[in-house]
């Protein structure tokens, strides 16, 4: 028996977002399509779907800090499974950590990837140049490198970027200083593309910047950046842009971008009015 549009909006309206999502997937006829540069099934980028990512890298203080010093997956009076489940439901899909500094750095992350909610992402990065990633790639968790525009080797990131992948580790790119190199975006995107393709890196790519005067410098980036044609999904889907410029934002929900990083409550707040603006739903 077929079932009307009309009846089948009125049951979709009326599911929470977890159910609509869901319901959505389930009545999609394809969810991945084969991309024949690198002999893979990708997964369909949804535009509609917006996910948010929480930036507490510069959370370095032991007072304030989003995870404490000293974490234990079997601790009871620990709030932080409470804190995580919570944060997903506002639709963060990840966090960004701090660097790995310490030894409890790396016991705190395996904590944090046990108690977290299923498909829950943590980004983070290597304090020092001379370390090697020491614990098992896995789903949860990205491996971020700094890119900066004004250095058009980026030597470093390379060779680090190179460790992480041959170790099966997922990459983010944190493109820094974007406005602030003497080339434009069209090749600074190009040089990221040339990275991506050396390395096999790049699964995300966080464009970082977002102060008021480089919001167009942000948005041009980020143009450019989806124009290019690498293997595997699409960079649409690889972006990440920071929420601190609604301009930036606007824009970038527009051109098809549906991850965006937040610090605060008030950038979720901003990130949700606009995806209800442009017809889309925090996830």
């Amino acid at each position: 028996m077929r079932v009307s549009l009309s009846l089948q909006r009125l049951v979709v309206d009326r599911l929470s977002l977890q159910n609509k999502k869901s319901f959505l997937k389930r009545y999609t006829p394809f969810s991945t399509y084969y991309d024949s540069q690198s002999g893979l099934h990708v997964e369909l980028h949804n535009e509609g779907e917006i996910s948010l990512i929480l930036d507490v890298s510069n959370d370095l203080t032991s007072t304030s800090s989003f995870v404490p010093l000293q974490l234990y997956k079997e601790d009871s009076s620990s709030d932080m499974p409470d804190k995580l489940n919570e944060l997903r439901r506002k639709g963060v899909i990840g966090a960004i950590l701090p660097p790995i500094t310490f030894p409890r750095d790396m016991r705190n992350l395996k904590t944090l990837q046990h108690i977290a909610p299923p498909g829950f992402l943590f980004f983070t990065s290597m304090n020092h140049s001379e370390s090697v990633i020491s614990f098992a790639a896995s789903s949860s968790l990205s491996m971020m490198v700094d890119y900066s525009v004004r250095d058009a080797d980026n030597a470093e990131s390379s060779t680090r970027m190179k460790s992480y992948v041959e170790h099966g580790s997922s990459t983010t790119i944190k493109i820094n200083d974007i406005g602030k190199g003497s080339d434009g975006p069209i090749v600074i995107a190009n040089r990221i593309a040339t990275l991506i393709d050396l390395t096999g890196s790049g699964d995300l790519i966080w464009l970082s910047s977002g102060n008021e005067d480089d919001a167009d410098d942000m948005i041009q980036m980020c143009e450019e950046l989806c124009y290019l044609d690498l293997p595997g999904k699409p960079v649409k889907s690889r972006l990440m842009v920071n929420s601190s410029n609604e301009k930036a934002v606007t824009e970038a929900m527009f051109s098809g971008v549906n991850k965006f990083v937040i610090d605060n409550e008030e950038q979720i707040a901003l990130v949700t009015e606009i995806a209800e603006e442009q017809g889309k739903a925090i996830i």
